[in-house]
Parts: structure tokens; sequence; C-alpha cells
């Protein structure tokens, strides 16, 4: 578990540690995150369109990291990474969801490190229709590919899928549509449990994904993380790179330095500081 620069996605950052989608929904703080000890974070979730209650869309987004300057390269390569939720809107059909994933990666491609393609309800109906996961995976890798193409830029996508002991065999799909369209990551979340409810360890269900999934696919590990001795659980199972949401909020952002100090003490090596530029790629 070397902490010192590592290569992920065909990313190369300065750590393991990120923050998770809904924290900094709109890009606002994330051009500093790398202060608080952070590698990446990931934006959104957005849609194309406004949702109310929910999400401002993602020209919303759009707006604010072009006020802080993430469309321009010597920026970035000062900053931490950063990765764009994107989710399709609750009215549009499922039939022609693959659009508006495709809306948001033209929308968020120059500023992305990274994409996470949040299916949400389209799981649910893949159990009555199985015909349509494989389906709108297969666009959105298209439309990822035609976008490498006519930018030269390559940005990775991650599939974002909860964990639970009762949808292994689901997942066990899920992961075989992926690597077959050579998706280069997988987003496990392991939502906390509810009281009195009882749950596999998430390094149980994470070691299982990671003898299911490709050799070229990452596993990035969101949920339950609050201390260095769950974040060496969640890598030493299979995880690539982990995600905190809720522990920043309840123990703070002293949290993130906290691991990784302690992850460097228990490899014996040293991490590299954020903001020290020279290794972002496009």
């Amino acid at each position: 578990m070397d902490e010192t620069h590592i290569e992920v996605m065909g990313m190369r950052l300065s750590g393991r540690m990120g923050m998770a989608a809904g924290l900094d929904r709109y890009g606002e703080i994330a051009h500093r995150a790398g202060r608080l000890g952070l590698a990446f974070v990931e934006t959104g979730t957005v849609t194309p369109r406004p949702e109310p209650g929910r999400n401002r869309g993602i020209d919303v987004l759009v707006a604010s990291l072009l006020r802080r300057g993430w469309h321009r390269p010597h920026l970035r390569v000062q900053r931490c990474r950063l990765g764009i939720s994107i989710a399709r809107n609750s009215s549009t059909p499922l039939a022609e969801a693959a659009r508006d994933y495709a809306f948001c990666l033209h929308k968020g491609w120059p500023f992305a490190d990274y994409f996470t393609l949040n299916l949400g309800s389209v799981l649910i109906a893949a159990r009555e229709t199985p015909h349509i996961l494989p389906v709108l995976l297969a666009k959105v890798k298209e439309a990822q590919l035609r976008l490498a193409a006519r930018t030269g830029r390559q940005v990775p996508i991650a599939v974002k899928a909860v964990l639970h002991e009762d949808t292994m065999e689901e997942l066990a799909r899920l992961v075989g549509h992926l690597a077959a369209l050579e998706f280069e990551g997988l987003l496990a979340a392991t939502p906390d449990p509810e009281p009195g409810e009882t749950t596999v360890r998430p390094g149980v269900l994470i070691g299982e994904l990671a003898r299911l999934k490709s050799a070229r696919m990452a596993i990035l590990s969101v949920g339950g993380i609050r201390s260095a001795d769950e974040a060496c659980a969640r890598i030493e199972a299979g995880a690539s790179l982990l995600q905190m949401h809720r522990g920043l909020i309840d123990i703070g952002p002293g949290l993130a330095w906290s691991i990784r100090c302690q992850l460097a003490e228990r490899t014996g090596r040293s991490f590299a500081r954020p903001l020290s530029g020279g290794w972002a790629k496009g």
C-alpha cells in the first residue's frame, strides 16, 4: 500500500483518499481539497436538466468549474483530481437514458479527470428487462470513445453499484458487462446499515468483487470509512481508491490527513504532498 503517487484508471494520483459525491456537488471547494489531504474530489451527482429539490443540473456545475479555472491545464496540474458523477433525469424514459449520460459526458469532458455513472433505477429496471443494461452501457462507452477521438483526451468512467450480499448475482452480471465493454472502474458503495440491521463487512463484499472483476478494472470503495483500519481493510480486500462522505461530516476535514499519515506509518513509506504538481494528465 504505497501512498506515494499511484496509477489508477490511467490517472496518476497523489494518494488513495478522495471525497465522495454529494459533499461538493457543484465544485465549490474542489480546487482547495488537496489541502485537506484528498487526492481527488467527486462532484455531483448532476443531471442534464435541473431536478426540483435534488440538483440544479450540470450547467450549474460547469459554470462553477469555469469560474475556478478547471478548464486551464496549468491550474489543473496544481490541484487534486476531479470526478463528475452523472445520472439521467427522472423524467427521461429508460430507453433514452443513454442520451442523458452522453449529454453530461459532453458537457463535463473539458473538466473531468474521470466520470462516475450513477445508474440508480436503471439497475432495478434491469431485473425485469435484462437487455436494458448492456445496451445502455454500450451506448455510453460509444459516447466516451467518440469524445476521446475528437478531443485527443482520455477520461475514464467508473460505474456505481450498491453492494449487498443479496445482490451479488446481479453485481456479477454488471461486472461482466463492464469488463466486456472495457469500462475503467467500478464504484462499490456500501450503505450504512439501518438500526438493528446486520450486514456483511464491506471488505468481504469488495473482496468478492475483486475476484469477479477484470484485472484492468479498478474498484473505488465508498461508505463507512472512518479510520485507517477501515481504509486498510478496503485496500487489502481489493479497492484501488477510497471515497469518504459521512466520516468527513462527523469527524471533520482532518480525517483524510489522519488516515494518510497512518497509512504511511504502517507501510514505512512517505506519501506525496498535495499540490505538488507535475503529475496531471490531459
